[in-house]
């Protein structure tokens, strides 16, 4: 149960206290993992969230259906966010992802209909399954040259993402990766390996597709 002033009110997660006031949550300092679910559905008005430095990752579910939160300040050393931990937070517009972040989880930001413009940081290694997925007012997306892994329908149904330039090293693209992309205008990838596990575009006209890789 959350201890509540005029002014504030108090949650205990995992035996942490964080404090909402106004609709701005503080994670207090010494925290290293946000427990799964932490803040799912909270009829909070959560708005705003600051995390701290020693947060290093993100548990499963910790922000879904917070549909009121528009931003969330996120450390430098986080290295991970998991499985649809901003699912659902249809109002968040301002995100940026730190550097040192190596894994985006499945579903991680699916159906963040606001966001409208994401830098990947150079540090990241993977983005899971249908991460970005539904997230329809994205417009731009910055991939960086060390990304391997772009899971199955990753950006499937990103009808505003205008354009998108992959990344040489990529080695793993999922199926459906950018299915629904329907505002596609420009695609340009120089992927060097073997094998393109699955096809990434299965729903754009064949001057988009995946062209064979050498």
């Amino acid at each position: 149960m959350p201890r509540t002033t005029r002014a504030s009110r108090t949650w205990f997660i995992s035996g942490w206290p964080v404090t909402v006031s106004a609709g701005h949550a503080v994670l207090p300092e010494g925290i290293t993992h946000l427990p799964d679910g932490a803040f799912k559905s909270r009829t909070l008005g959560l708005v705003a969230v600051s995390c701290p430095s020693s947060l290093i990752s993100i548990g499963a579910r910790s922000f879904h259906g917070c549909t009121a939160l528009t931003s969330i300040s996120l450390p430098a050393g986080l290295q991970s966010i998991g499985y649809r931990a901003f699912d659902g937070c249809s109002s968040l517009t301002n995100l940026s992802l730190p550097d040192g972040l190596t894994a985006i989880g499945g579903q991680a930001f699916h159906r963040c209909s606001s966001l409208t413009v994401i830098s990947l940081p150079q540090s990241l290694a993977s983005v899971g399954d249908w991460a970005f997925e539904d997230c329809v007012s994205l417009a731009s997306v910055t991939f960086p040259s060390g990304l391997a892994c772009l899971g199955n329908g990753a950006f499937h149904r990103c009808s505003g993402l205008t354009a998108i330039d992959l990344p040489a090293g990529l080695t793993y693209l999922g199926h459906d990766a950018f299915h629904g992309a329907s505002s596609l205008s420009r695609k340009s990838n120089d992927l060097q390996t073997e094998t393109i596990i699955a096809c990434a575009i299965t729903s754009m006209p064949s001057a988009y597709e995946v062209g064979e890789v050498s």
